[in-house]
């Protein structure tokens, strides 16, 4: 991506791009698809073997996305940006946003599913990632028609599931990935630590 690129997208003046290769694809719309976002710091094969087990699940479109910024970190820089693009290259299509949270992300890709780890879907119903009311924001990302699809994650040893998790209400908004069709011990905070 170019300086101009990345400051359309994180004023605001251009929602998303698609990327390829490293290259522009001119889509304006994008809906029904899957999408697993990520910060691919760095990318690892349990993202890409993730999202291959999704696609064979919804038979959906699948898309990684990166968005420039983030509600736990700063803002990625346009050159940390470009490299992580980089890896991606004759693995599949990319979409950057500057949608820093899910119901963001619903709002631009209605209809679409989003593969996540058990601890993201923590993180989705943790209240102090809210500015207003969780339910409000849940029941938002299902007026969009959009819901996410849950694999488990080891933690701390122990290998914990959608079960594991209080879900009282918005029920249908997560299913699972059965692990015998998605499990990979693996994680992108373990790759950085043992570099």
């Amino acid at each position: 991506m170019n300086s101009k690129e990345y400051t359309q997208i994180l004023e605001g003046h251009k929602k998303f791009n698609i990327l390829e290769n490293g290259r522009l694809i001119a889509e304006e719309f994008i809906s029904k698809s899957l999408i697993l976002s990520g910060s691919f710091n760095p990318l690892h094969n349990g993202h890409i073997k993730l999202l291959e087990a999704a696609k064979n699940m919804t038979k959906l479109e699948p898309f990684f996305e990166i968005s420039i910024s983030n509600v736990d970190k700063r803002n990625i820089s346009l050159e940390d940006l470009n490299s992580r693009i980089s890896q991606f290259y004759n693995i599949g299509k990319i979409l950057i946003t500057n949608s820093a949270t899910f119901e963001d992300k619903s709002n631009l890709f209605k209809k679409s599913i989003f593969a996540i780890g058990y601890d993201t879907a923590v993180r989705i119903l943790d209240n102090k990632y809210y500015e207003k009311d969780i339910k409000e924001s849940l029941s938002n990302i299902k007026k969009n028609e959009c819901s996410f699809l849950v694999t488990g994650r080891k933690i701390n040893g122990k290998y914990k599931y959608l079960n594991d998790l209080e879900i009282e209400y918005h029920k249908g908004l997560f299913s699972i990935i059965p692990e015998e069709n998605f499990r990979l011990d693996i994680s992108s905070t373990e790759i950085r630590d043992k570099l």
